[in-house]
């Protein structure tokens, strides 16, 4: 390590040097970091990808001085940020250095009022008055939220605190801005916003711009970079065609990585469609496919094509298990109308999913369902009886619910008695307890942290944590908020793969969701929310194929369907809507005459 000083080597252009670091955590025997090396250069726009606990948290710790100045253990090798070792220099000293932005919002924000929050950072730079105010303006403009200055961070929705810890750290200028999943929380739109500030920053002011993301479509054409990791490990480090190319197949599909849709779709007609290079948006590949598909387009198009699988799930006559009627809620604490004449109904064996704008009501209403909000205007039942009839506990007899925030619904000391709990309190004999925990804690790869406190694992497994926790129970209908936040696509066809069993089993599946590319691939009923209203209900073609609809409820169709969308300008014969990849190929294999 140098005493002293840059690390030899360094160029003048870069900003950020990682040599040889090697970190453990203190009371922890496996390492964190394994000898990595990294060097980004000012003005770079990083993308680091990697499955749950492969060291990406960590690896953003490093580049403020969090580890090892906060975050204690023992640390091997250099970091050398914008010219100063961090093992010489506080987090306070680079703290205009680099900005960094929590994977959790809620442990980020510090102050009741917004506007104390955005000058909380330049404040204790001590900067001018004058200088603090115009930087958090911008800040806030630049986000979308310079219109809730005065509002208190309580009455936020969680994607807009995200976008208020994200203005947080842009109001004090810094240059490099470190992101830890910072669009987890927020609506497509939302977050295409963000990414696009995220750009428009690493352009024009040349900020650095280092991301922790599992969605990789949107950052595709943005990034110049893109660092793969796994135990720690770097294992890969380039531009976006060499990473996301030929041999990243191979281990993507090992360790679980998302794969941007456009190039995933070339790498699978790749013997078929000649690319001159790897396209990482829809644009770029729209012209190749097009002229393949007008070479093949003699024997006409597979009838299959655009119609999705049968689920096998139908609703029938089958009596609702839930019935919302003209459901009406205000919260008492700020008079926000988060719903308003609401109508649902939720049959036996649905998969369905709840869409929508961030603030929307989405998560309200899984929550009124669940008993958690009152109903005071409109009627809910659950089973034919009135939720108001029902005790919390007949409720959650039927209905199970996995909350947006893994950490607010914690109860346990170990995670396996995290996952026994629901059990246990239901009176279920100690060996089947034991058996069904096992069992779950095994499917989403948690047994080795038996004995760890929930709070202890990744924000990745706290959120496999939350949903093992619902799903270890038998009822007749989940609702979950948001479950593959932050996951890789492992853990999420993992997740999905294990709810459409149970879906096909006769459970009703209510999924809240952002992940419009997800929800493409596994969900047929859809209901658009905005603004406290239910926009839609229906299938999840119509959605897509609706402008108006996807704008008023801020949603953006995945890239497949809009690949499909701009092919058909030229190929009318084409089907209207194509959600799945195997759909896809079927368009290179026509039928015979």
């Amino acid at each position: 390590m140098s005493e002293n000083g840059p690390v030899k080597g360094l160029e003048p252009d870069d900003i950020i040097q990682i040599k040889d670091v090697t970190f453990t955590y203190l009371g922890e025997k496996k390492p964190a970091l394994k000898n990595a090396n990294l060097t980004i250069k000012q003005g770079d726009f990083v993308l680091i990808l990697g499955p749950s606990s492969a060291g990406k948290s960590s690896l953003l710790n490093l580049l403020n001085g969090s580890v090892p100045n906060i975050f204690e253990g023992k640390m091997d090798g250099d970091v050398i940020v914008d010219g100063m070792n961090t093992r010489e220099h506080d987090v306070s000293e680079l703290a205009t250095s680099v900005g960094l932005v929590f994977q959790d919002p809620e442990s980020q924000l510090v102050n009741i009022f917004i506007k104390d929050e955005v000058y909380f950072g330049p404040e204790n730079l001590l900067m001018p008055i004058e200088e603090i105010r115009e930087n958090a303006l911008q800040a806030m403009r630049m986000v979308g939220l310079d219109h809730l200055m005065e509002r208190e961070v309580f009455q936020l929705s969680g994607g807009q605190k995200q976008k208020v810890a994200l203005a947080s750290v842009l109001s004090s200028r810094p240059k490099v801005i470190a992101l830890d999943q910072p669009t987890a929380n927020l609506d497509p739109k939302s977050k295409v916003e963000v990414f696009q500030i995220l750009a428009r920053l690493n352009r024009e002011l040349g900020v650095t711009v280092v991301v922790v993301e599992h969605d990789v479509d949107d950052l595709a054409g943005l990034i110049n970079k893109v660092v793969v990791m796994q135990d720690g490990a770097i294992l890969a480090s380039g531009t976006p065609r060499e990473v996301f190319g030929k041999n990243f197949q191979d281990f993507s599909e090992e360790l679980g990585l998302w794969v941007p849709q456009i190039s995933e779709v070339a790498q699978k007609i790749g013997h078929i469609v000649k690319f001159k290079e790897l396209p990482l948006v829809v644009d770029e590949a729209v012209e190749p496919i097009r002229k393949a598909i007008g070479k093949a387009a003699t024997g006409g198009y597979s009838r299959q094509a655009g119609k999705r699988a049968d689920r096998g799930t139908e609703a029938g006559s089958t009596p609702p298990l839930v019935e919302v009627h003209n459901l009406t809620f205000t919260y008492a604490i700020n008079g926000v109308q988060a719903l308003q004449d609401v109508n649902l109904k939720v049959a036996p064996g649905e998969f369905l999913a709840i869409v929508g704008r961030n603030g929307s009501g989405k998560s309200t209403l899984a929550k009124t369902l669940m008993k958690i909000n009152p109903v005071d205007r409109g009627k809910v039942f659950i089973k034919g009886k009135d939720i108001n009839d029902l005790s919390l506990f007949e409720t959650s007899k039927t209905i199970g619910y996995v909350f947006q925030n893994p950490d607010h619904q914690f109860v346990a000391d170990t995670v396996f008695d995290e996952v026994a709990y629901s059990l246990r309190v239901r009176g279920i004999a100690e060996a089947e307890v034991q058996e069904r925990v096992n069992e779950v804690l095994d499917l989403f790869n948690l047994t080795e942290y038996v004995s760890l406190s929930p709070f202890a694992l990744s924000m990745g497994q706290r959120r496999l944590l939350s949903v093992a926790t619902m799903l270890v129970v038998d009822q007749d209908v989940i609702i979950l908020d948001e479950p593959t936040i932050g996951q890789d696509q492992a853990s999420s066809n993992l997740l999905m793969g294990y709810l459409d069993r149970l879906n096909r089993q006769g459970k009703s599946m209510i999924i809240i969701t952002h992940d419009m590319r997800l929800m493409s691939q596994w969900v047929e009923r859809v209901v658009v929310m905005s603004d406290s209203h239910l926009l839609f209900d229906g299938q999840i073609t119509d959605v897509f194929m609706d402008p108006d609809l996807l704008d008023k409820a801020s949603l953006l169709p995945p890239p497949l369907v809009v690949l499909m969308q701009k092919l058909r300008e030229t190929n009318p014969q084409l089907p209207a809507m194509v959600l799945t990849m195997e759909q896809f190929e079927s368009l290179l294999r026509p039928e015979s005459c």
